[in-house]
């Protein structure tokens, strides 16, 4: 397994989207293939703050998104969370998937 998690910033919104939703996600990876994303504050966010969503697997099969409970100010703060405490979030279990391009 790999020892740490890599990063692929998605395109940054256009047009009325764009309003809403001003900061792009970043894709979080393990082995390259996508374990969840980091996601900016958008128009529904009431406290301003970047949040990490995982793809947890589910017993008995399957997987769900699970919300991490730490926030963060940015996104780099978000990604040097995940880097520090990569064997902490690696034990929930998470579910990798291919990137869809």
């Amino acid at each position: 397994m790999a020892n740490n998690f890599s990063f692929k910033k998605e395109a940054r919104e256009t047009g009325l989207a764009s309003v809403g939703n001003p900061n792009p996600s970043t894709i979080i990876k393990l082995e390259k293939l996508e374990v969840g994303y980091i996601a900016g504050p958008n128009w529904q966010s009431k406290d301003n703050l970047w949040r990490v969503r995982l793809m947890k697997k589910k017993e008995g099969g399957g997987w769900e998104w699970t919300t991490l409970a730490a926030k963060f100010e940015d996104e780099p703060a978000a990604r040097a969370y995940l880097k520090e405490n990569f064997a902490r979030v690696c034990a929930l279990g998470l579910h990798q998937e291919e990137l869809e391009d």
